[in-house]
């Protein structure tokens, strides 16, 4: 038997070199380590002395991610001695019995391995597993009871003598254990499982000792697995080919041996999103917004829409009827003739935005809207003079006029205050003499208050002088220098002309100004 157990080792471990280097659900395993006995001539199996060494050949299979079937055959020996029990107590004091037994043991075994499952495409580099099976026991023990003249013992012990028992036995397979990957198809690992059986004659022992409790052994020890493939996989992807849908090109089991870059369960050969994962039902593009259509042909991609607008939203922010896609103004409610666009004209110059070159100026319709400020018939944005009247010739600026023109005609005006006051009315011309001695600051200006000839002297002097100092006191203000400056009031005087207007006269409550170099 022993011999027989070798042969079938060996021959199976040269099979295992000699098969092509691709992984498969078929894998042959190895067992090597000590085994050891529990039963009427053994209280546990941790004595070094019952040990044994045991072997075993078996064959797997892969029945998914997690679960692995397996068949094996192991072959090894086991032995019990009431020596070295640790207590003498009846009946082993007067037994002294031992006995050997070679064990050959058939079992079938499903393992689970609960890491596989997040190993991806292969096994896991280092995977936990439980086992649990059972099979067939075959044994055949060699008995032997020292010399007893207890005449209880005696008559047990020739029942076990006679005992006609079968020497095969059902037994259980309850294991645990933990593998290594340490090569593309090598593993190793260590394992240990217990046997019950459903015998009590494993020692050949049961009348003598307790025939109401059954034997067991266990074993435990290194396995070595070795995955092996019964046919070609042309591209090494762990699938053969007659699986293969994609032979020449590495794929996943989930794609029946395509590739699948994006990994969404789609082979990249029908994928119209190769590079991004995707839905089936989209051909493997992703559809962001969850509203049926693709990104790739969603107009809004992240907003959830009808397929009729395109996979965009109804949305019409301003409220006004129209969507926004065909509203020409989407934050401004307006009526669909005018394709949602208000009716607006913020100038008020009569004119619609949409028409006005100048929305925000009041503006003339011959000039689309912008303004004419200083009215000369040339619109500002062409006018170089926007506040002078001018004349087209000049570029809408007044004709050039001298110094020594503009100071006369200057000297011809006068400035006009109400009976009895010195407060200003208007500063037009003020500031007009302002920007003139600005720009010409070689001249200088005297200023003259006048009366009319109500009220006396005196107080006509007086009321003269305060209209001439307040104009005076503006030009200042208005950064005019001082020092170009002089007033002076001459009462009730008379115009240039040297003729008095009759009592009253407006014209006579006068400011005159005289420009000079």
């Amino acid at each position: 038997m022993d011999r027989l157990f070798f042969s079938l080792l060996v021959s199976a471990l040269c099979f295992s070199l000699q098969t092509t280097a691709q992984t498969s659900p078929w894998r042959l395993d190895f067992f090597f380590g000590p085994s050891a006995y529990m039963g009427d001539l053994a209280d546990q199996p941790f004595y070094s002395r019952n040990w044994h060494p045991v072997g075993g050949i078996g064959i797997q299979y892969q029945l998914g991610k997690v679960l692995a079937l397996k068949s094996s055959l192991y072959h090894g020996q086991i032995s019990g001695n009431d020596a070295y029990f640790e207590t003498e107590d009846w009946p082993r004091g007067d037994r002294l019995a031992h006995f050997s037994s070679p064990i050959t043991n058939w079992s079938t075994t499903l393992e689970y391995h609960p890491l596989d499952k997040l190993a991806g495409d292969g096994r896991k580099l280092i995977s936990p597993y439980i086992a649990f099976g059972g099979g067939l026991l075959i044994y055949d023990p060699d008995t032997y009871f020292d010399f007893t003249r207890n005449p209880e013992l005696e008559e047990a012990i020739a029942k076990d003598n006679s005992a006609k028992y079968a020497k095969s036995a059902a037994s259980l397979d309850l294991g645990v254990g933990v593998d290594w990957r340490v090569m593309d198809r090598w593993t190793i690992g260590l394992t240990g499982a217990v046997h019950p059986t459903g015998t009590d004659f494993l020692d050949g022992v049961s009348f003598a000792g307790n025939p109401n409790k059954r034997d067991w052994f266990t074993r435990a020890g290194l396995r070595i697995q070795y995955d092996f493939v019964p046919e070609s996989d042309t591209d090494r992807d762990g699938i053969p080919n007659s699986k293969d849908m994609c032979p020449n090109s590495p794929g996943l089991p989930e794609t029946q041996g395509c590739p699948d870059s994006d990994r969404d369960g789609i082979h990249d050969g029908i994928d119209m999103c190769a590079s991004i994962p995707g839905k089936i039902s989209l051909n493997g593009c992703p559809d962001t917004d969850g509203d049926g259509i693709a990104d790739k042909d969603d107009l809004c991609p992240d907003r959830y829409g009808s397929f009729q607008r395109g996979g965009c939203p109804i949305e019409d922010r301003d409220q006004d009827g129209i969507e926004d896609y065909r509203d020409r103004c989407p934050d401004q409610a307006g009526p669909p003739e005018r394709e949602g666009c208000p009716v607006v004209d913020r100038d008020q110059d009569g004119i619609l935005d949409e028409d006005d070159h100048c929305p925000d100026d009041f503006g003339l319709s011959i000039f689309g809207g912008c303004p004419d400020t200083d009215g000369d018939g040339i619109e500002d944005s062409r006018d170089a003079c926007p506040t002078l009247f001018g004349v087209y010739t000049h570029n809408g600026c007044p004709e050039v006029v001298f110094p020594e023109d503009a100071a006369a005609e200057f000297n011809r005006q006068y400035l006009l205050f109400e009976l009895g006051s010195d407060d200003i009315a208007r500063y037009e011309l003020l500031d007009q003499i302002v920007e003139f001695m600005e720009e010409n600051r070689e001249y200088k200006l005297d200023v003259n208050g006048f009366t009319d000839n109500e009220g006396n002297a005196q107080t006509s002097l007086s009321l003269s002088r305060a209209r001439a100092r307040r104009c005076y006191r503006y030009l200042v203000e208005q950064g005019i220098d001082e020092n170009r400056i002089s007033f002076q009031g001459l009462g009730a005087k008379p115009l240039s002309s040297g003729v008095m207007l009759p009592r009253g006269q407006a014209r006579n409550r006068r400011v005159e100004f005289f420009l000079y170099k």
